[in-house]
């Protein structure tokens, strides 16, 4: 089945005390609502388990490969969007071509 899902990434540097921001944006461009799903990424942004996760939370990560869950009961209906804030990296990003 193919899914027509668009997941856009974006990272803030550290500023003016704040930490650094990895934001991680899935829609769903489907015709049915989605539940009970997982979503799997890998790349240079390794998520620290402790992180402060906005709008999910980690399920599993190993090395570069991680696994990010919605909150318990959520339901990504067609149009709308999952949004995650993530602050708090292993292994930070350093140029903008990484997130």
């Amino acid at each position: 089945m193919l899914l027509p899902l668009r997941l856009e990434t974006r990272w803030t540097p550290a500023s003016q005390g704040e930490p650094p921001l990895y934001e991680l944006r899935l829609t769903n461009g489907g015709r049915d609502t989605l539940t009970g799903f997982t979503l799997g990424i890998s790349g240079p942004a390794r998520i620290d388990p402790a992180a402060a996760i906005e709008g999910g939370r980690l399920v599993a990560r190993l090395s570069n490969h991680t696994e990010l869950a919605p909150p318990e009961n959520f339901a990504l209906a067609p149009g709308a969007t999952w949004t995650l804030r993530i602050r708090g990296l292993s292994d930070p990003l350093r140029h903008w071509s990484d997130a």
